[in-house]
Formats: C-alpha cells, sequence, structure tokens
C-alpha cells in the first residue's frame, strides 16, 4: 500500500517524458516482493513478484520506445496492479487458513 502511496508523489518526477519517480517506486516494490518471497514461502508472494516484475518492464519498454502508445502503458499498468492488489488480499486468507490447519494438527 506504500507503493501505491508513494507513486502519487513520485509521479512529477520524469526524464524527458519518462516516468522515472514511478519506475523507482515500483523497481522499489518489486524488489521489496523479491526479497519476501525469498523469505517467506507463499505462492501468492511469488506471483504478486512476477506481476511486479511485468509491471517494471513496461516503464522498460517506456524507456526503449518511447512512440508506444502511452494509453496502451499505463492500462497495462493498470491491469497489474488490479492482479497485484487481488494476489494480496489471498495472503490474510491463506494466513488464517494456515493458522487454523496447524491448529487441528
Amino acid at each position: 500500500m506504500a507503493a501505491f502511496a508513494a507513486t502519487h508523489f513520485a509521479t512529477p518526477f520524469e526524464i524527458e517524458g519518462w516516468r522515472a519517480g514511478v519506475a523507482a517506486v515500483d523497481a522499489s516494490a518489486f524488489v521489496l516482493l523479491l526479497l519476501l518471497s525469498n523469505r517467506f514461502d507463499r505462492w501468492w508472494l511469488i506471483g504478486a513478484a512476477a506481476v511486479q516484475l511485468v509491471t517494471v518492464m513496461t516503464h522498460v519498454v517506456g524507456l526503449v520506445e518511447p512512440d508506444l502508445f502511452l494509453r496502451t502503458n499505463v492500462l497495462i499498468r493498470w491491469i497489474m496492479g488490479l492482479a497485484l492488489l487481488c494476489l494480496m488480499m489471498v495472503g490474510p486468507f491463506e494466513s488464517k487458513w494456515l493458522f487454523a490447519s496447524d491448529a487441528r494438527s
């Protein structure tokens, strides 16, 4: 959630039209999710890191190919953001399920 809030403040930082601030926030979120997925054995963390990597790659594509349609790039980021939120909503339910299954055994 901190990354979503930080994106709002990082939006004005641009380098010749490329949103460097938003790209830095997304890359930081990817690194954090990657570290968390390496530390904890949760499938949804791996999925969240993968979705965030796709988001980071959209920034790279926008940097390499500046003539890319901005709307397409933003739409992909919105879809990936929605997928990331859905995966993060799974976390509390999975931990509750794991806690209940440990209590039964």
